[in-house]
């Protein structure tokens, strides 16, 4: 009862320090990483010996991060080269359509919208600064617990529990800390699966109707997918702005699928 005890007041004082100094992101990536390195482990354990299983799990870690860190970079490097062209081709029809509707624009052309963005970033560019500094932190956190779920993965796990007070908090600890990675670990596969899917359905859909920058909207989908709500609601404007390019019949399709398939 008493490690019970200590192991349920450890719990939120880890949370506070992690809010505290700003630790959230890297003990959630701490976790996933874990997560990912413990299923895969797993899987390699039905076929091959512990050791053999535990080292072949980082190597696919270190690869599958590989291959994620390319795909963003690729998401990155699309958005800024796709990004500009469809605003410069989607712009004229919104302002054709917000002139249709009576809505008034805080922009008339292209050359309005970038001044009112130059003016945003110039207003803005302390605070832009500090952004970039504490981004730039956070993604040093963020790879620094990587490389601590990594370690502690591959170190031994502590052997038997002996009849100590301290071994029973040990035991505890590691019994809800168990179960809590259990929880990660279904709620990081749906999370997968459902990106995957709606990648699947949104690429299908992207090369039959011959939609322009399929090779930059189908990666960034799957990426922004893997954030809920915010991600899908990122991928959707792209595709939406990318049919817009095309003709508003084209962005009202696209619209009406996506709505389509997310509320299916």
């Amino acid at each position: 009862p008493l490690a019970r005890l200590a192991t349920v007041l450890i719990v939120p004082v880890v949370l506070i320090f992690s809010v505290v100094y700003d630790l959230g992101f890297a003990l959630l990536a701490g976790l996933l990483s874990y997560t990912i390195l413990d299923v895969t482990q797993r899987w390699y354990a039905r076929v091959t010996r512990p050791l053999v299983s535990r080292w072949l799990a980082v190597a696919t870690f270190v690869g599958a991060a590989a291959v994620a860190g390319w795909a963003a970079w690729t998401v990155i490097r699309g958005s800024l080269q796709a990004v500009p062209s469809m605003t410069g081709k989607a712009l004229p029809r919104v302002i054709a359509l917000a002139a249709m509707y009576g809505v008034e624009l805080p922009f008339g052309n292209l050359e309005d919208l970038r001044a009112m963005v130059v003016e945003w970033v110039a207003h803005n560019a302390g605070r832009i600064t500090v952004a970039s500094t504490v981004l730039s932190q956070e993604f040093f956190r963020v790879l620094i617990a990587v490389f601590v779920a990594v370690i502690g993965f591959i170190a031994p796990n502590g052997g038997s529990y002996r009849p100590t007070l301290y071994d029973e908090l040990r035991r505890d600890a590691a019994d809800r800390i168990h179960r809590f990675m259990r929880s990660v670990e279904r709620v990081l596969g749906a999370q997968v699966l459902i990106s995957a899917i709606n990648t699947v359905l949104t690429a299908s859909f992207l090369l039959v109707m011959g939609f322009p920058y399929a090779p930059f909207l189908i990666p960034a989908t799957f990426v922004l997918g893997l954030m809920p709500v915010v991600g899908n609601l990122a991928s959707n404007t792209l595709i939406v702005a990318t049919g817009l390019t095309e003709s508003v019949h084209a962005a009202a399709i696209s619209l009406a699928f996506l709505v389509i398939i997310h509320k299916g």
